[in-house]
């Protein structure tokens, strides 16, 4: 009886497991993907304008593409838009030809996995957005790959565990877990100078 008992509790817990797992893909995979059109206008085009946070081209909502280039003629940013709405992947690209960011829209709104780079590579940050709130951890690193700050996020937006700041050399700058909107911990020093 025992051993039906242990077995019992583990096929449940097994299967808690992967009821979560598959919560959280659907949770990921509930953004609609739009199709975008293939038309491509250069964002110095004197017909886009925004207007209450949406793109207009020659007065009509814009679907499509705006790219910007250098002034060596080199492909700098690309952003998707549907119905005037910042949607899909928007890059942007150093002069150098790296990659600067990465981003993720929806209707508009942020989400997914946002990464951004250094001009030598390196990465920069990586933040996670579901519809335009910060959840999970936010990362930021310095040009030398060293790590500047962690911070933790709950699926509200709200700062929920860690929360972590170094200077360059290592040191910490600030060390603290929020828990129940309380800090715990090492808030660090203010940087300014009275005079």
């Amino acid at each position: 009886m025992r051993s039906f008992l242990i077995l019992i509790t583990f096929l449940l817990t097994l299967a808690c497991n992967n009821k979560q797992e598959i919560a959280d893909v659907a949770a990921d995979s509930t953004a609609v993907v739009i199709k975008i059109p293939q038309t491509t206008i250069l964002d110095a085009d004197t017909g886009i304008k925004v207007r209450s946070n949406l793109y207009y081209h020659n007065d009509s909502l814009f679907s499509g593409f705006i790219e910007g280039y250098s002034s060596a003629h080199k492909l700098i940013s690309k952003f998707g838009f549907w119905k005037g709405q910042k949607q899909g992947t928007q890059q942007q690209w150093y002069e150098n030809g790296q990659l600067k960011e990465t981003r993720f829209y929806a209707a508009n709104m942020k989400t997914g996995t946002h990464t951004g780079w250094w001009d030598n590579g390196v990465k920069r940050f990586e933040y996670v957005f579901y519809n335009d709130i910060p959840i999970k951890r936010h990362c930021e690193w310095y040009k030398s790959g060293k790590l500047c700050s962690l911070f933790e996020y709950n699926n509200a937006g709200q700062p929920e565990g860690a929360q972590q700041l170094w200077y360059e050399g290592g040191t910490v700058k600030s060390n603290y877990v929020v828990k129940d909107n309380r800090r715990f911990g090492f808030l660090g020093a203010k940087g300014c100078v009275m005079k």
